[in-house]
């Protein structure tokens, strides 16, 4: 197996560069864990952009310093969460991770 580098395009706005495992007989390439991970996230990224992702409307409120909002017991599953992870996309774009 010879270790090589390939881009693959996802859509037209996502391109990732993995590092391969590629065998010089048959030509047949393989990715590792890691690597399988990012293509994860990319995939991932490219459902959430996407026109027909899953969302839904909330209300937005202000407290004078910060901006709340309400997630449904339904998407949270009953589970009490202290502390999340918001991860900005673009200026009015985020993802909320816990």
């Amino acid at each position: 197996m010879k270790k090589a580098t390939k881009e693959i395009s996802i859509s037209e706005n996502i391109r990732i560069l993995l590092d391969i495992f590629k065998c010089p007989k048959n030509h047949e390439e393989m990715i590792g864990l890691d690597q399988a991970q990012k293509l994860d996230k990319a995939l991932m990224i490219n459902r959430l952009l996407s026109d027909n992702a899953f969302s839904f409307k909330r209300k937005l409120s202000y407290d004078g310093t910060n901006y709340i909002f309400r997630l449904p017991n339904e998407l949270t599953q009953g589970k009490m969460h202290k502390e999340v992870i918001i991860t900005p996309l673009e200026k009015n774009e985020i993802v909320v991770r816990w």
